[in-house]
């Protein structure tokens, strides 16, 4: 969205500015997780030196996630990088093209709204609805109620430093249907009555 380089020795390379203590974001699911396998034709060049001798095409079968949608939470303690992310959001302008995964799955942005002073509340060894996905180690005694949920768990790398190595990787529970979590989060931010954990 931001333009931001890929080249480690440019100044405004993007892991310098989407550290984890600068960067935080929270995550919601809003359709109902629905995957599907399909067989895709890539071109087979094993051996070969570039494209003009390619060896057919080898089918490989991939997961896809069936109409997504999701509702993302962020702030930055960069006021100039949340301020150009913020126009650009407004404006639907984008540097690069988004996508979700591979160049070929195209993303839809649309800005939501701005929350001034969102407040972290501490928990209180409370079973509360969590609306957003939420990382284990955010709860308290890995309690969760599985009662009519269908709860999934994810690992996801969370830290990379500037030399593309992952520092950090999290274990993430999400309800695969978009419903709530029920469970005791350690801290939790209310934005429109939605209880939002960070990643």
């Amino acid at each position: 969205i931001l333009g931001l380089s890929k080249y480690p020795q440019d100044s405004n390379y993007y892991l310098k500015f989407f550290k984890k203590q600068d960067a935080h974001f929270g995550v919601k699911i809003n359709t109902p997780i629905v995957k599907k396998t399909l067989p895709i034709n890539y071109l087979k060049t094993s051996g070969t030196k570039g494209f003009r001798g390619f060896l057919g095409r080898k089918q490989i079968r991939v997961d896809l996630v069936k109409n997504p949608s999701y509702t993302i939470f962020f702030s930055h303690t960069n006021l100039e990088i949340y301020q150009k992310l913020k126009e650009h959001l407004i404006q639907k302008h984008t540097v690069y093209t988004p996508c979700l995964g591979s160049s070929e799955y195209l993303a839809d942005l649309e800005w939501v709204q701005e929350v001034q002073n969102a407040s972290l509340n501490q928990n209180n060894h409370n079973f509360i609805e969590v609306h957003s996905v939420i990382p284990r180690k955010m709860l308290v005694d890995n309690q969760i109620q599985f009662e009519d949920k269908e709860y999934m768990k994810i690992t996801l790398p969370n830290e990379m430093i500037e030399n593309r190595i992952v520092t950090e990787y999290i274990e993430v529970f999400y309800e695969k249907n978009g419903k709530t979590i029920q469970c005791v989060p350690k801290n939790y931010f209310t934005i429109n009555n939605e209880n939002i954990v960070l990643l």
